[in-house]
């Protein structure tokens, strides 16, 4: 077919609309959003979008925030806020039980916290607690009671040279480890869910130092928590805008703080 009768056949809105292109346009990373691009009055930076690569806790949602890059800038500083009050992370993370007043009394400090940060969208402010919980959930909850789990039993692999199965059961009667569910499937016919999974790593660092063996398991755990990334992370990765010339100069500085990418 010529090139004419080729688009009245397939259109390219209906191209689009069946994702004919999403297998070409996964490998960019970002994009400048055509519908944004129309609106005289938004900043170049709130143009910039960055590719759904299926990571994002809710990455439509903040795709259409457009938020400004001062609001981003200070929403980078209210997460980081919240992660240094460790009192009350602490006091949030060591409830043992489900109480809505709890809940409540949490996201009234980081109300007040918010109020910091003049710029941040109020719409941003709710989301971001209700995301922070979630993600100290993941961190304060599974992730770093299973990080410990696995040191304490690389331990006795290691230094006191008992068996997996034997290591086990050295640590299934112990209630800071009753969270490991899979423990007692263990001991089950058939079932070896533990030793499918965590074996492999523990065998891999038993000849590594208490050192190495803390950060190899922090990377291993980091690896399987399946944590989405949240607001906070679209934003820090949004640090291209400085690379292509979208953030004033002024704001030079400020912003290459803000918009450095932690490794």
């Amino acid at each position: 077919m010529d090139d004419a009768t080729l688009l009245e056949e397939f259109p390219a809105d209906d191209l689009e609309a069946n994702e004919y292109y999403l297998h070409y346009e996964v490998s960019y990373e970002w994009y400048f959003d055509p519908v944004y691009c129309r609106y005289v009055h938004f900043q170049g930076y709130q143009r910039l979008m960055l590719q759904n690569n299926g990571k994002y806790e809710d990455w439509e949602y903040y795709r259409v925030t457009c938020n400004t890059l001062e609001g981003d800038q200070e929403y980078v500083k209210f997460w980081e806020k919240l992660l240094s009050e460790s009192e009350l992370i602490k006091w949030y993370v060591t409830r043992t039980t489900y109480d809505l007043r709890i809940e409540r009394l949490f996201h009234y400090h980081t109300l007040k916290i918010a109020t910091l940060y003049p710029n941040v969208y109020k719409t941003l402010v709710n989301s971001g607690c209700m995301e922070f919980r979630r993600s100290l959930v993941i961190d304060f909850i599974w992730s770093r009671p299973f990080g410990d789990f696995l040191f304490e039993m690389w331990k006795l692999l290691t230094c006191d040279k008992m068996s997996f199965k034997d290591a086990l059961s050295h640590l299934f009667n112990n209630a800071k480890y009753s969270f490991v569910f899979a423990i007692k499937a263990e001991f089950e016919p058939n079932l070896r869910p533990l030793e499918n999974m965590c074996k492999p790593l523990l065998g891999s660092i038993c000849e590594k130092s208490s050192e190495d063996a803390k950060r190899m398991i922090k990377e291993y755990v980091t690896g399987h928590a399946r944590k989405p990334k949240t607001y906070y992370d679209y934003v820090k990765e949004l640090y291209i805008a400085k690379k292509i010339g979208l953030i004033p100069s002024s704001t030079t500085k400020d912003v290459t703080k803000q918009f450095m990418v932690t490794p």
